[in-house]
């Protein structure tokens, strides 16, 4: 007989099919009998063997160790019921096991990585036997890598059978997950890296120079897990799930520890967008959720859902941030948004507190349960920025507006506050925007004088009782209603007070002030208190 050709044989003492030589016996020595080599090479199990015996959901299936790396290897075998079981090999002394593939593809029935000396019960795989590389060890890092040009595609489950460990899984030709989960892993790590190793051999960070992660369709879930995403790009066209998220676009060196990133030089073409959260994709993350693009001039473009449930949540890029209509961004704690440019079209969302630092342009809405403060070069709103907003709607908490621009504010759109709302900058525009804030009196943020009084800009005044639904549609509520036209002024601060109730302010610090609307400046004058707080002079005529 040929002692290179394998047949498979169901092994009772391991608990599942096992190729072995054309020589070997199917019965006979039970456990323990044989020298180790011998027991090692009757558990090593084929990719062909594997893939002609498993069940139909497995057909996408193939993983194959890289037997040209120097030094033990990765056995893969399958369960009873036809699930792949990966023997991994025996952890260093850092307590990291490293494992080599050139191809690590899992199907719908999913995987287990065996991470026990001892007889597991798993959840996908039923019982399997001990992994006979770890006798009483475990591994702390479980790092599956894979060495060919080949991208990974996850479409099922990766259990890790016996002690729990963190999950790595590093590809730099790519990683495409629709459909995978984890179980026993409590930090995930998908990247398109290379792992970097200190002294000791523990694990310190991941190289990313090129790849791209897409989680597509059936998504991604990570719940109960930390989830890293650490790759050059990421398509994001599926939900994704995760305790706590980080996902980290650019070529970078990442800190494994603190998931801090470092850039470095790419390889090959730059991708036209860090990340690409698709209309129909989703981030959640239960706990605090960061996104970040390192790379100079790649964007975050968000179409869908993306969500801290409750945390903070970080967005961050060196290129420019765009949130469609149909993107949502929330956070059940403060929220952050820093990138050359941001330009919402969507909902931007949180009962803490909102900033966003960067050139913004805002068609949709911004809305705080406390403060929101803007600073950038310039800013555009023709939507709806509110700060003090509860969970109905209604402006009625305490939270404050502060606008900072090196260049123009323009305001066409609603700015809403339970107490102040303050706008310093080069020049402002009013347009036919509207200003409703309701708090007490206070200083301007960002230097602008202080001015008493509440004020509108001009255009439409009204009072909101509740933010409208939907985009800003210039609604009208109560008593309010002022128009002005022909007014420029050219002052250092602006404020007004109309009619009865709670004081509240609007202070503008700004080299030029135009507001437009139907009556002339006496009527700011007559409404206004310029001359009590020592602003500029009330220009105009009339």
């Amino acid at each position: 007989m040929n002692a290179k050709c394998y047949r498979t044989v169901f092994n009772a003492a391991r608990g599942m099919l096992v190729a072995v030589e054309e020589s070997a016996r199917s019965t006979g020595k039970g456990r323990g009998a044989g020298s180790r080599a011998s027991r090692r090479r009757a558990s090593a199990l084929t990719l062909t063997a594997a893939a002609a015996l498993a069940a139909p959901g497995l057909n996408a299936q193939s993983l194959t160790p890289d037997r040209s790396v120097p030094g033990p290897h990765p056995v893969v075998g399958v369960a009873a019921n036809g699930t792949p079981v990966v023997n991994i090999n025996a952890p260093s002394a850092a307590g990291v096991s490293s494992n080599a593939f050139t191809h690590y593809n899992v199907g719908q029935a999913g995987v287990v990585l065996n991470n026990s000396g001892q007889n597991s019960q798993t959840q996908i795989a039923g019982w399997v036997q001990g992994n006979p590389f770890l006798g009483n060890n475990s591994a702390r890092v479980i790092l599956n890598q894979v060495t060919s040009g080949n991208p990974s595609t996850l479409a099922g489950p990766t259990e890790i059978a016996g002690n729990r460990a963190n999950l790595i899984l590093a590809n730099p030709a790519g990683i495409i997950c629709s459909g995978c989960s984890f179980i026993q892993a409590p930090r995930v790590t998908l990247t398109t890296g290379t792992p970097n190793f200190d002294a000791l051999g523990n694990l310190s960070s991941l190289s990313v120079q090129q790849g791209q992660i897409t989680v597509n369709g059936a998504g991604l879930d990570a719940r109960g897990a930390q989830l890293d995403l650490l790759s050059r790009a990421m398509a994001i066209n599926g939900a994704v799930w995760a305790e706590r998220l980080n996902a980290v676009a650019g070529a970078n060196s990442v800190d494994y520890g603190s998931v801090t990133p470092t850039a470095i030089a790419g390889t090959g073409p730059a991708p036209q967008v860090a990340i690409d959260v698709g209309q129909l994709g989703s981030m959640y993350g239960g706990g605090a959720t960061r996104l970040i693009g390192t790379e100079q001039g790649l964007g975050v473009n968000i179409g869908g859902n993306l969500a801290a449930l409750t945390g903070r949540l970080d967005l961050s890029a060196n290129g420019d941030v765009t949130i469609t209509p149909t993107g949502r961004v929330q956070s059940a704690a403060d929220l952050a948004i820093a990138a050359p440019n941001v330009t919402n079209q969507g909902a931007i969302s949180t009962p803490g507190n909102v900033s966003i630092s960067g050139g913004v342009a805002n068609t949709g809405s911004v809305v705080a349960g406390g403060n929101v403060a803007i600073a950038g070069p310039q800013i555009v709103n023709t939507g709806t920025i509110g700060a003090g907003v509860d969970a109905n709607g209604g402006v009625t908490q305490a939270g404050s507006v502060a606008l900072n621009a090196a260049g123009t504010v323009r305001n066409g759109g609603s700015l809403l506050a339970g107490q102040d709302i303050g706008v310093n900058a080069g020049s402002v525009d009013t347009g036919n925007g509207g200003v409703n804030a309701r708090g007490q009196p206070g200083r301007v943020a960002g230097g602008g004088r202080r001015c008493g009084g509440r004020s509108w800009f001009g255009g439409q005044q009204r009072r909101h009782d509740r933010l409208p639904d939907g985009p800003p549609e210039r609604q009208q509520h109560g008593r309010h209603r002022q128009r002005w036209r022909q007014a420029d002024r050219r002052a250092g601060c602006v404020a007004h007070r109309h009619g009865p109730g709670q004081p509240g302010r609007h202070g503008v610090g700004a080299q030029s002030v135009d507001q437009h609307g139907d009556r002339r400046d006496r009527q700011h004058r007559r409404h206004g208190v310029c001359r009590r707080y020592g602003c500029n002079r009330c220009g105009g005529t009339g």
